[in-house]
């Protein structure tokens, strides 16, 4: 899908009404119940234009016919983990990144929609359209997979683990990088991106009764290379140090962790999509004798 460059470079705005029906709290709503045991949850990182290597796994794990039990999404991982709950293939997810680059005639334009804007500037409704476009208008509860999307809530702190509603609302939540776009009002509360208080969600994979989690994680790493010239850098790295510290302290969470191999020339570009793809590819072609290994393996938890 195309992502996204996603939600650090530009997720979209439109003030929206609140959504009916969404769970806040991380274990409410249709996915309160266990999964069924042995189920295996697939978890995606936020991680901005890093975000296309989750295609690149997805695309494996189909090859292999393993297909998730659940899937948790935070940020730009929510948009791709919207499009593969609502029945996008990988072929599909990599076919309407190419939006990004034009390659689609006809189709909305990615490198408009989520270009980088200044801050505090607010850019349309375009991801929350975009998303209930491609899933069909599907609410979260109706997707093919079961579906949360991970959000942060702004009075608590807490990670709010969105099990029901609209699913393009949600994402569009997920996505709300604080200091560039505006909050998103969910339930009459006030949400902002899910990497401020879970960019790994493994915790709420476990609390929905996930008995096997992967997760993939693409989350920026700090770098001693990082310009800081500007208040605009500052806060960026900020927010790179925070996700990254918190990512990993739910990586021992998960059963198996596949961290793609990348290099990338900027966090809102395009450019890299077809090279962070590959990477995820690869990633999980070294991984899948191990997650083959985790499915059979007995259940201890």
């Amino acid at each position: 899908m195309v992502l996204l460059a996603l939600c650090l470079s530009g997720c979209t705005w439109l003030l929206p009404q609140d959504m009916p029906h969404v769970a806040n709290d991380p274990i409410a709503g249709p996915l309160a119940k266990p999964i069924a045991p042995r189920g295996l949850a697939l978890v995606l990182s936020g991680g901005s234009a890093r975000g296309f290597a989750h295609i690149g796994v997805i695309k494996v794990l189909e090859e292999a016919g393993i297909r998730p039990d659940l899937v948790v999404g935070t940020s730009a991982g929510a948009i791709i983990a919207t499009l593969y709950a609502s029945g996008k293939s990988a072929a599909e997810m990599e076919s309407i990144s190419r939006l990004a680059e034009g390659a689609m005639a006809g189709e909305t334009d990615w490198l408009q929609l989520i270009r980088a804007r200044s801050l505090g500037i607010r850019a349309g409704n375009g991801l929350h359209a975009f998303i209930a476009q491609k899933i069909g208008n599907r609410m979260i509860e109706d997707m093919p997979i079961p579906l949360a999307v991970v959000a942060t809530d702004l009075a608590t702190g807490a990670a709010s683990a969105f099990t029901r509603g609209d699913a393009g609302h949600a994402v569009h939540a997920s996505c709300a990088i604080p200091g560039a776009f505006e909050p998103v009002s969910v339930a009459g509360r006030l949400h902002a991106d899910g990497g401020l208080a879970s960019p790994l969600p493994v915790a709420i994979a476990r609390q929905l009764g996930a008995r096997k989690v992967v997760a993939i994680d693409v989350i920026y790493p700090p770098t001693d290379s990082a310009p800081l010239s500007s208040s605009v850098d500052v806060l960026f790295q900020s927010f790179l140090v925070q996700t990254f510290r918190l990512k990993e302290t739910e990586r021992p969470l998960a059963d198996l962790v596949i961290a793609p191999a990348m290099h990338t020339t900027g966090q809102f570009g395009f450019k890299d999509r077809e090279q962070l793809i590959s990477a995820g590819e690869a990633a999980a072609r070294r991984a899948l004798p191990a997650v083959r290994a985790l499915l059979v393996r007995p259940d201890t938890r």
